[in-house]
């Protein structure tokens, strides 16, 4: 994620960060991958975002902790000391105009937390009901939509002008031409693309209900990828 003239990576046991007035495809200009205080030792931070000037992940095991992007990133102290989110296990994170979600990996949840409260404090976020029983992958946000993609081609959208900690407000389905994961997701131009196992994409207009699985194309494999797709921004 970038921020006011910083990239921030996350991954397994920490964080690195590159002032973009730097070359950024050299190591040498990276930090020292850090350790966020408090963190668990098992923590693979998978969740990234940057908003109004704060970098905010989690992890696996359901933590939660952020940076202001005017304080140095690459350094340990400037983050705040990791908090858990009680039932949760992070994957992705995202935020719409009025609320935060993050997908739990395994889980068949997602959390949620009200803008209007401090999201970098674990106690405002809601769990909520599971969706389904298996785990859920990227999140993503546009034009008053949360998408949420994971495993066996499963898709849901909750609008963000509704309660998103509550299940029922989730509209849920299997895509029928995909029985793999989707593992990637990004907004732009007012469309959702998703990807995944088997090179696998599909799209879906945002000026359409993208809860229901006719909203979304066929999905298609890009010439010469067989495998999978796992980043996208």
């Amino acid at each position: 994620q970038y921020g006011n003239g910083q990239f921030v990576v996350a991954g397994s046991g920490g964080v690195s960060r590159c002032f973009s007035e730097t070359d950024c495809s050299l190591a040498s200009n990276w930090s020292d991958i850090i350790n966020i205080p408090g963190q668990t030792t098992t923590a693979a931070w998978r969740g990234l975002l940057h908003t109004k000037g704060v970098f905010i992940t989690t992890n696996s095991d359901g933590q939660i902790s952020s940076c202001y992007d005017t304080t140095d990133c690459g350094i340990s102290e400037n983050w705040k000391t990791a908090q858990t989110i009680a039932g949760a296990q992070g994957y992705g994170i995202t935020r719409g105009e009025n609320q935060f979600i993050i997908s739990n990996i395994s889980l068949g949840t997602l959390s949620a937390c009200s803008s209007s409260t401090d999201c970098t404090q674990a106690s405002n976020w809601t769990n909520s009901q599971k969706l389904d029983i298996l785990t859920w992958r990227p999140i993503v946000y546009g034009n008053g939509q949360f998408v949420v993609a994971g495993q066996s081609g499963r898709l849901a959208r909750c609008y963000d002008n509704t309660n998103c900690a509550d299940a029922a407000n989730w509209s849920f389905f299997i895509h029928s031409k995909n029985s793999g994961w989707w593992d990637t997701a990004a907004f732009g131009n007012n469309m959702f693309i998703i990807a995944g196992a088997g090179g696998i994409v599909s799209t879906c207009l945002a000026t359409s209900d993208c809860g229901l699985e006719a909203s979304w194309t066929s999905p298609f494999r890009i010439t010469g990828n067989a495998i999978f797709w796992t980043g996208a921004l």
